[in-house]
């Protein structure tokens, strides 16, 4: 009797039934994957039931059949259908395990990016005479659209100024972001302080979050410190003062010279008066210690160009006060030029002090004869300094001018504000601040030295730079900065007058030369004065005002179809 079987999966012919017991049968496996066919002729016993279902099992690898075979299909005698079924057996549980293995590495693998591009993965459907080969499989790619990218917006807080008044006319600045709270200043040399909205102290300031410029005016108690005199000494001096004090020092009753009023008694602080800025060497009890420094006589040694002394006197107390330093047309100091002044220095050149000079006593003087043919006066800066020279060195080939720091002189500096502190800049601080601190200027200081049209403000950051030497004027010549000359224009039109800088007229060594052979005082001398600059990044800085930062608003975007922006 026969009787079909439907297919499970790729084709397979399924076994019939058969009543004899020795007919043999013959069973096929087939690998998709791999295209490998397996025969095995097997001798089937024959069944009532009905006969061994064939299963596929399906693998991401690769595709096997197994066959189910009864215990009793096979026969102990028979080691060849023995290792047959051993070995297909070790086949299905091998395609199991990598199955297994492969779908669960599927299962979980998450996508790198979620907006990477999308595989989907379509079947596609296959004929039934087609079963037998591999399983198609096509995959479709998918792109997103370009992500919108959004502008990143930079949020501003603004700062507020904060300026604390206390004492007599002080300020106090601080600058606060805003949502900050201001602090309880307490100023140096001050106690005890309350703060007040206004300065009729009716109303205390509650020191809320700041969201604006505040005015925050301070009562506060003066704190008093003590001077402690050396002991024994008359004196008519002080004895307690405060930071709002400037009291000038006294000199005691002593009967040798008093030279001065010092901090420590190995005398290298000298103090000559009562100030704040004595504030920082009071102990804990708010003391302050002084010692009088006295010497029995002072010594002036004067010597001549050839290094010969030529005068040596001890000043007592009875002569130090107005003390004068003798004629040199009576010591015979200059051989075969003139003299042109004394200095501290041997072998030096500048003048210290000319002759006659009165002299505050106050140490011991050793001074050396200055010889020459004429001096050369150089001032920068308010500062003044006397060369003298012979005509052999004015004759020298390579006689130059020197610059101000070749003689000692300080370069002077500007200062350039600057939108926030930096390691370098300073901060604006008020002149009656009992201290400067690390990275602080004083007011004053950058009021006279400012760069261009540059007003400065307490509390503004600066970075300072040194000037650049340009040249050397006769002194008694004006350097004129700026020239007002007329506009070109048409006949009757009303003219603007536009500013424009000269050049000043820089000496040279040779004109200097002439200047001093065309001198008839004896000996000659010539007056120079230095011009100096800002560097050149800075020649062209314009300083706008302040302007208060706003934080930006970011729009609201409009909206389109399903949420998207309006394409312009």
């Amino acid at each position: 009797m026969k009787e079909d079987k439907k297919k499970t999966g790729s084709k397979n012919n399924a076994p019939k039934k058969n009543n004899s017991s020795n007919k043999n049968h013959n069973n096929k496996v087939n690998n998709n994957k791999n295209n490998n066919k397996f025969n095995n002729n097997v001798d089937k016993k024959r069944y009532d039931e009905e006969p061994p279902r064939v299963t596929k099992i399906e693998s991401p690898v690769k595709e096997v059949k197994a066959v189910k075979v009864d215990d009793d299909f096979i026969e102990e005698d028979n080691d060849k259908k023995l290792i047959v079924v051993i070995a297909i057996a070790i086949l299905v549980i091998l395609a199991t395990i990598i199955g297994l293995l492969v779908g669960c590495e599927k299962k979980e693998e998450e996508p790198e990016d979620p907006k990477k591009n999308d595989e989907i993965v379509v079947p596609v459907q296959v004929d039934d005479e087609e079963e037998d080969e591999d399983e198609v499989v096509v995959k479709v790619s998918t792109s997103k659209s370009e992500k919108d990218e959004e502008d990143e917006v930079v949020v501003v807080i603004p700062s507020y100024d904060i300026i604390y008044h206390y004492g007599n006319g002080k300020t106090h600045y601080d600058s606060l972001k805003e949502g900050s709270t201001a602090s309880k200043y307490v100023p140096t040399g001050y106690n005890s302080c309350s703060y007040y909205v206004d300065e009729n102290f009716t109303e205390e300031y509650d020191f809320a979050k700041v969201d604006k410029d505040t005015n925050i005016y301070m009562d506060c108690y003066l704190m008093e410190y003590t001077v402690v005199f050396e002991e024994g000494l008359v004196h008519n001096n002080e004895t307690v003062f405060t930071v709002e004090d400037d009291i000038e020092l006294l000199d005691p009753e002593v009967e040798n010279i008093f030279i001065g009023w010092y901090l420590d008694n190995e005398f290298t602080n000298n103090v000559t008066s009562l100030n704040a800025s004595l504030i920082k060497y009071a102990d804990n009890s708010n003391t302050i210690y002084l010692y009088a420094k006295t010497v029995e006589s002072l010594n002036v040694a004067l010597y001549s160009e050839e290094k010969v002394l030529v005068s040596d006197q001890e000043v007592t107390k009875e002569d130090v006060e107005g003390y004068t330093l003798p004629d040199a047309a009576n010591l015979n100091v200059c051989v075969n030029s003139n003299f042109l002044g004394w200095t501290e220095t041997e072998d030096g050149r500048n003048v210290d002090y000319k002759n006659k000079s009165t002299l505050d006593l106050n140490k011991d003087y050793t001074l050396y004869a200055v010889c020459g043919d004429a001096t050369i006066v150089y001032t920068s800066n308010g500062e003044t300094v006397t060369v003298g020279y012979t005509n052999e060195q004015l004759a020298e080939e390579g006689f130059d001018l020197p610059a101000p720091s070749e003689l000692g002189m300080e370069t002077p500096t500007y200062f350039v504000p600057v939108d926030e502190a930096t390691l370098t800049s300073k901060k604006v601080v008020s002149d009656d601040e009992v201290e400067l601190g690390e990275n602080e200027v004083y007011f004053s200081e950058v009021a006279n030295n400012a760069i261009n049209d540059y007003v400065p403000n307490v509390g503004d950051n600066v970075e300072v730079f040194e000037k650049e030497f340009l040249g050397w004027i006769e002194k008694t010549d004006s350097v004129e900065e700026d020239v007002t000359i007329p506009e070109e224009g048409t006949e009757g039109e009303e003219l603007e007058d536009e500013v424009q800088a000269t050049e000043p007229e820089f000496v040279t060594p040779e004109e200097v030369k002439d200047l001093i052979e065309n001198d008839t005082e004896e000996p000659a001398e010539v007056e120079l004065e230095a011009v100096w600059g800002v560097q050149e990044q800075h020649k062209d800085v314009e300083v706008e005002p302040e302007v208060p930062e706003v934080a930006p608003v970011e729009p609201t975007p409009e909206v389109g179809v399903e949420g998207e922006l309006p394409v312009a």
